[in-house]
């Protein structure tokens, strides 16, 4: 990815391995490497939770790399699950209990956006950059 506007889209099947799909496409994204580690981060979390608990079938990656930011977008065929309205209130000893990965990615982002649409669920992450 290089210039003003760069995108890069995967098709992936909802498998942990696939994650390392999406960390190549994500390290290749002209940003320091602060930025890309929060990035990978968040999505590391995102695919975890959808892989694990959505009973997704197909999961679409789509990054997005403008001047100023950087837009991760996930899309899948699971149950709906609308993480900004997650209202888990945890103390830092409690995280071993789960729960904690959506506020992580809440921190982590500059914005984040969902919706269901047909049946799909579709996660914008945006960054920084």
């Amino acid at each position: 990815m290089s210039g003003n506007e760069k995108e890069k889209y995967l098709e992936l099947s909802c498998d942990l391995s696939e994650l390392e799909k999406i960390k190549a496409c994500i390290f290749e994204i002209p940003v320091e490497n602060g930025i890309k580690k929060k990035i990978f981060l968040a999505c590391d979390e995102i695919f975890s939770n959808i892989t694990n608990y959505s009973g997704a079938k197909w999961i679409q990656f789509c990054c997005i790399k403008n001047t100023d930011k950087v837009t991760i977008t996930f899309t899948d065929n699971g149950i709906a699950f609308n993480p900004l309205e997650s209202k888990i209130e945890k103390d830092f000893e409690d995280f071993d209990l789960g729960g904690m990965g959506i506020n992580l990615v809440k921190e982590l982002c500059s914005h984040i956006d969902y919706s269901n649409i047909e049946g799909k669920n579709i996660l914008s992450l945006e960054f920084t950059a």
